[in-house]
């Protein structure tokens, strides 16, 4: 991550605050409330549009981001709370930025 402090910092904090919310309000909140009946396909539908709208260069990447899009989308569905998959993504997206500025 080269470039600026100040940009560098920008991205982080987006990263960390901004995109867990826009993210989930759009994944989780409209997607899995706007299509189909069944459960299953609601949480599939926001795993592959998640992990489809991520830069994912490799299938191992596609997966990751899927896998995170199911986990997130069964953490909203189980709780109904959007708040629930915001936090958790909040500290996904915390870890990965501090392990990527650490490096």
């Amino acid at each position: 991550m080269a470039g600026s402090p100040l940009s560098l910092w920008l991205m982080a904090l987006s990263a960390v605050f901004l995109t867990p919310i826009v993210e989930e309000l759009v994944f989780r909140g409209v997607l899995t409330n706007l299509f189909f009946q069944q459960e299953w396909l609601k949480v599939g539908l926001s795993g592959i549009v998640f992990g489809s709208l991520h830069s994912s260069s490799t299938l191992p990447s596609f997966l990751i981001y899927v896998t995170m899009g199911l986990v997130l989308a069964i953490v909203y569905r189980l709780t109904r709370k959007i708040r629930a998959a915001i936090a958790l993504h909040f500290v996904i997206n915390s870890l990965a930025i501090t392990i990527t500025l650490l490096h």
